[in-house]
């Protein structure tokens, strides 16, 4: 059974390549963004990366770690944190009512950029400030039925660039630039094993000229688990111009 923890996780790291993946010229979000703290990204990038001789050799990359997971108790008062979400289930031809219970929590991301372009963390710098007054946020559907929006913060930005790696493997760059998400993780109903579907939006205030939409399964990573393929699919909002 998968957890609504991972579901978020899994939700940023989306959002995250579609929304800054085009400046580090960025071609797949498996490749391209790694759910990994700071210390061991550099080893994990070049694991990911091995087989595929378009992008071992580039040191471009997005990695992001959740590093704290809080009660937010400013919404505990709020009638889900009380009473929690009623939900009707349709999938065995009969309806079904159960409850689900939820708390709010605080999920606070580490989000670090890596380029040997230190423009095109410029970039990124000017696109993360910009973003906030886009109404920022994530948007998960339960079961096709309750609309979950979580609403993203954001924070100071900090160049984290290290001159000593610089020596070993060439000169690049690192700014840290961190998510706070305001959450709600919710318990599965007695009545499903499974969550039946999971479904990511990235909101943005400009107009869209087409959309496309690619399915986000990372087989090659040691913590691949079949069953969460079989019960949560998120999907990605590509932009193009």
């Amino acid at each position: 059974m998968a957890s609504f923890l991972q579901a978020i996780d899994l939700g940023l790291r989306a959002t995250l390549f579609t929304k800054f993946g085009d400046i580090l010229s960025l071609a797949d979000v498996n490749t391209g963004v790694v759910y990994y703290p700071k210390d061991i990204a550099l080893k994990k990038i070049a694991e990911k990366r091995e087989a595929s001789s378009r992008t071992k050799s580039r040191l471009e990359f997005i990695n992001c770690w959740r590093k704290t997971t809080a009660p937010d108790w400013s919404r505990m008062r709020s009638s889900v944190a009380r009473r929690g979400i009623n939900i009707v289930n349709t999938a065995s031809g009969t309806l079904t009512g159960t409850t689900i219970k939820a708390i709010p929590a605080k999920l606070e991301y580490d989000v670090w950029y890596w380029s040997r372009d230190k423009d095109k963390l410029n970039l990124i710098t000017e696109r993360y400030l910009f973003w906030q007054q886009n109404d920022p946020n994530i948007a998960l559907t339960y079961n096709d039925v309750y609309p979950l929006n979580f609403d993203l913060h954001f924070g100071e930005i900090v160049d984290e660039s290290t001159e000593i790696q610089m020596h070993d493997i060439g000169t690049y760059y690192v700014i840290k630039a961190p998510v706070i998400l305001d959450g709600w993780i919710f318990t599965t109903p007695t009545t499903s094993n499974t969550i039946q579907s999971i479904w990511l939006e990235i909101f943005d205030k400009d107009d869209l000229t087409a959309s496309q939409y690619d399915e986000i399964v990372d087989s090659d990573s040691s913590e691949y688990d079949s069953e969460l393929h079989d019960s949560l699919v998120l999907v990605t909002k590509t932009i193009t111009e």
